[in-house]
């Protein structure tokens, strides 16, 4: 990859990242945090994390067709969807947080320990995400 594409990638991920950011502390404030604890990082995330926003899709022995990506704050996303493959034929969102899978809890779990459980996880798998 030439410096110049390098540069684009890396200039458009701080981008991402930024936004994800200044959507998160938007969605703290518009659920009453205060403006200073939200600047100490308590977001009030867990309170988020209900059934409201909360969705499960089973994949059966398929190729899931999405990547993932640890957030600042130690969440676990989905960045990318394939197509044609089952996240996409699921209309699994865009950067959903990955909640859990066959009933295990991803908290405080980083891509790479995801990977795995996704990896060994029993066919058909059940994950859990959580609307961004």
């Amino acid at each position: 990859m030439d410096p110049t594409a390098l540069w684009e990638a890396a200039r458009w991920g701080g981008i991402e990242q930024a936004l994800r950011k200044q959507n998160r502390i938007q969605r703290a404030l518009d659920r009453g945090k205060q403006l200073e604890d939200v600047l100490n990082g308590d977001y009030g995330d867990e309170e988020e994390a209900n059934e409201e926003n909360c969705f499960e899709v089973k994949f059966g022995s398929e190729t899931l067709g999405m990547g993932l990506k640890d957030d600042e704050d130690g969440r676990v996303y989905v960045s990318t969807v394939v197509e044609h493959h089952a996240a996409a034929k699921r209309k699994v969102p865009l950067n959903s947080f990955v909640v859990a899978i066959n009933g295990e809890s991803t908290k405080g779990k980083r891509k790479e320990d995801v990977r795995t459980m996704l990896k060994q996880a029993s066919r058909p798998v059940t994950i859990k995400f959580q609307r961004p």
